[in-house]
């Protein structure tokens, strides 16, 4: 088969290219945040539990980061046998309980803006190329969502720069 063959689908080489930037960045920040023992995945979910707020439940928790449930179940115990976060029974259901940021937790989601690999990779972009792209990257985002039949968008920047007031929608 030849190169060119091998490399016809332009849909698939574009989503070939959007992994491998996603692989890059994540490798990157992964390497930024180890030095501090924390994970890509709980420097995100320390984002979105700060920014849901006093509210946060698993279920929240996995729409904001696009998880499965169970997944996001093993991402909070292992946060909290870290000291990151604390699991308060205090729901009616008594499966169900809010998640919080412990002391440790909020120190943490202190150091995860100090992003100097993410920084330093998107700020190669102008900020007309960053607006395009954000547009860009939701127009798709949507797109996959319909596609698994998903009504929920996840917790995201606001669009184009437009500040949410709200995150009630979870």
């Amino acid at each position: 088969m030849s190169y060119e063959t091998l490399f016809s689908n332009e849909n698939y080489n574009l989503w070939i290219l959007l992994r491998q930037v996603d692989q890059a960045i994540h490798r990157a920040r992964e390497k930024e945040l180890i030095r501090r023992n924390i994970t890509p995945e709980q420097a995100e979910a320390l984002f979105c539990i700060k920014v849901i707020g006093k509210d946060v439940t698993p279920t929240k928790l996995s729409r904001c980061i696009i998880k499965q449930p169970h997944s996001t179940a093993t991402l909070i115990n292992r946060m909290s046998e870290k000291g990151l976060v604390s699991k308060v029974k205090d729901l009616p259901q008594k499966n169900m309980a809010h998640i919080q940021l412990t002391d440790k937790g909020e120190e943490a989601y202190q150091i995860i803006h100090e992003s100097a690999s993410i920084t330093g990779i998107i700020s190669k972009l102008s900020k007309a190329e960053k607006r395009q792209l954000q547009k860009i990257l939701e127009k798709l985002r949507d797109a996959a969502f319909n596609e698994l039949g998903l009504e929920d968008l996840p917790l995201g920047p606001p669009p184009l720069g437009k500040i949410v007031s709200s995150v009630d929608h979870l």
